[in-house]
């Protein structure tokens, strides 16, 4: 634990570091990942949920729609990009084994905020219904998933097969979003262009049930070189960039198109905070280039050079030899990028630096998780508080303000079905696939089962969780009529009140979680 200390003046210090931490690893995400994904889709031709929907003229009414110039990408794979960070957190905690209550109670934690907090955010400002369908499959998905989980992890052993099953659980529901998008564009091939108008609404909320955090990608300001902006460029655009010299474009590059006065002040001081790592990512980490429009030669020559001591340095390999030998076969590639491309154009084996540029950010992602799960379990050590418990506040909160920020302003925008298949499809990503990778990692590791038993706060979580969905699944559909009533807002908040009171009170061991069902399935996991 190196980051242990008694020491109060440290603790300020080290909540800045984990939010700074959780901040980059977004960022590493959104900004790199993701275009990394979608290059993969474009050359492997795999085909998106939306197939043959063009979006015309109305690039207005879909200010938020990540697809604004050309179809999706597949759903299961830029659902991986955006659960990313949350993915990375379940990973390395559960296979540390000491913080496995992080990574089993994060996306606990997670999916109760999200469905209470954010909900209610929703609930005040959308004014549109919901696609009636995609909603009840959402939700009524949910509940089961989380009835699997806690059917599952109830004796205290996770068989192999078992992880198998809450990973295909998951397929299937990518298969039933998939399959009933196509039947129902069936349906309405023959109809009149108003049925179309309301067909493409539905398919951006089935496009976006599975990436909650689509519209943040393509509208957030990105410090990253690799995340270009999918708006159309003026003329004048055009003609301002020719006049800028080759430094100031390649620094436009780094930073991005937003200049220092369009930023506010808390972007401006994460913008001075997270500049040195920018630089050491662009320089590590090769670009998806698909184009000549984001080919930078510059960028892919260095990151070629420096990813093979990057990757020693991630796989925590210390001997100088294999540095010796990574260093000289970072420059012999990069020579080759260099000799073989135009400044203009990529190099035909552009693949290849996709392929890298997946590796690098998988590495990336990793190692600033591992970070998040030290410092938080340091503070676990530090204020004698439960993994569970810094699992559904600090690491909730702090893996889910994109969200928060990114269901609003679609809500607020009009697309409500949206907003709310973000907030369910979305969480049912990171709970099915984050703890069904990491359960079939670990229950391989120990043939042929995972010894890990529920804790009675991670049942509460459940519980909680399960509320949150049945009040949304009995008042949208009878009492808003498919509408999200306003007023439906107060009770989530009052819940999730209550949800974070009982935790504290938990915590102080003022009460007791004694009227849970199932008693025999959980034990008492404070410190």
């Amino acid at each position: 634990m190196r980051y242990c200390s008694s020491n109060p003046l440290v603790w300020p210090f080290m909540f800045v570091v984990l939010f700074m931490l959780l901040y980059m690893l977004g960022e590493t995400a959104d900004s790199h990942f993701v275009p990394t994904l979608e290059r993969i889709s474009q050359s492997l031709r795999l085909s998106p949920n939306v197939a043959g929907v063009t979006f015309g003229n109305r690039e207005n009414d879909c200010l938020f729609c990540f697809c604004l110039l050309r179809p999706p990408p597949p759903i299961a794979v830029l659902a991986f990009g955006n659960g990313a960070p949350d993915l990375s957190a379940i990973l390395v905690s559960i296979s540390q084994g000491t913080a496995a209550n992080l990574g089993v109670g994060e996306p606990m934690g997670s999916g109760c905020f999200v469905t209470t907090a954010v909900m209610s955010a929703v609930a005040l400002c959308s004014y549109t219904p919901v696609t009636r369908r995609p909603f009840i499959r959402d939700v009524l998905w949910y509940i089961s998933s989380i009835a699997m989980i806690w059917i599952i992890m109830a004796d205290g052993k996770i068989y192999w097969y078992e992880a198998v099953m809450i990973l295909s659980w998951y397929a299937i529901y990518s298969l039933v979003v998939i399959f009933g998008r196509v039947l129902q564009q069936t349906i309405f091939k023959n109809k009149e262009p108003l049925a179309t108008t309301s067909l493409l609404t539905t398919a951006q909320n089935d496009y976006h049930t599975l990436s909650s955090r689509s519209w943040l990608h393509s509208t957030s300001l990105s410090f990253s070189g690799h995340h270009y902006s999918n708006q159309h460029l003026s003329l004048h655009d055009v003609e301002e960039t020719e006049k800028e010299g080759w430094l100031t474009r390649q620094l436009r590059t780094m930073w991005g198109d937003a200049g220092w006065e369009e930023k506010t002040a808390l972007q401006k001081v994460l913008f001075v905070c997270v500049a040195p790592v920018t630089v050491v990512q662009n320089c590590t980490i090769p670009p998806p280039c698909n184009n000549s429009e984001s080919w930078r030669k510059v960028w892919a020559v260095i990151s070629v050079a420096l990813s093979p001591m990057t990757a020693l340095l991630f796989l925590k390999q210390y001997d100088w030899q294999l540095y010796t030998l990574a260093f000289a076969s970072g420059l012999i590639l990069a020579t080759i990028v260099a000799l073989t491309s135009d400044v203009d154009r990529p190099p035909p084996y552009d693949i290849v630096f996709t392929f890298l540029s997946f590796c690098m950010c998988i590495m990336w992602m990793y190692a600033l998780a591992s970070e998040v799960v030290n410092i938080l379990q340091s503070f676990g050590i530090m204020f004698k508080v439960s993994q569970t418990t810094l699992a559904v506040t600090v690491l909730t909160w702090g893996n889910s303000i994109g969200d928060f920020v990114a269901d609003f302003g679609v809500a607020k925008a009009g697309l409500t079905s949206m907003a709310t298949g973000a907030i369910y499809g979305g969480q049912m990503f990171n709970l099915l696939t984050g703890l069904g990778l990491a359960f079939l990692s670990e229950s391989l590791k120990t043939y042929p089962y995972y010894e890990k038993r529920l804790c009675s706060d991670q049942v509460f979580s459940m519980m909680t969780l399960l509320i949150s969905l049945s009040m949304a699944l009995v008042v949208v559909p009878l009492v808003g009529r498919f509408s999200i009533p306003r007023l439906f807002a107060v009770p989530l908040v009052v819940l999730y009140i209550w949800y974070i009171v009982m935790f504290i009170l938990f915590e102080m061991q003022v009460t007791e979680f004694n009227f849970l069902p199932f008693p025999s399935s959980y034990v008492d996991c404070r410190v």
